[in-house]
């Protein structure tokens, strides 16, 4: 597994398992073709924003989806690190680009569950 590193965004990544400061780190990424509606024409009224990836970009992007949904996989579901894990896909707006992140729910957060 290749990990890139995204310290200028300030993206959390690493092993929750272990306690301490989370290494910072990306499962990668991919570049987008482009946003509709166009970054200019965004408004707080804007309720759906859609990312148009090639095939090549959207593969990659599976990819870092992968790494990150396998490694959050192993945490234990009833042990803290595993009910706080979450994987964090970033959209880099100013540069066209979706970056994938290991993250955690906050204290005292509860994961939203989608019924039906």
């Amino acid at each position: 597994m290749y990990k890139v590193p995204c310290m200028e965004f300030g993206i959390m990544g690493g092993n929750m398992a272990e306690e301490g400061t989370m290494k910072k780190f990306s499962f990668g990424g991919c570049h987008y073709e482009r946003a509709l509606p166009p970054l200019s024409d965004l408004s707080p009224s804007t309720k759906v924003l859609n990312i148009e990836l090639c095939l090549d970009e959207a593969l990659k992007l599976n990819l870092a989806l992968d790494e990150c949904i396998r490694k959050i996989n192993r945490y234990k579901e009833s042990a803290e690190s595993g009910k706080r894990a979450l994987v964090n896909v970033a959209l880099h707006l100013h540069v066209e680009r979706i970056s994938v992140n290991e993250s955690k729910l906050p204290k005292g957060l509860k994961k939203k569950s989608i019924q039906g």
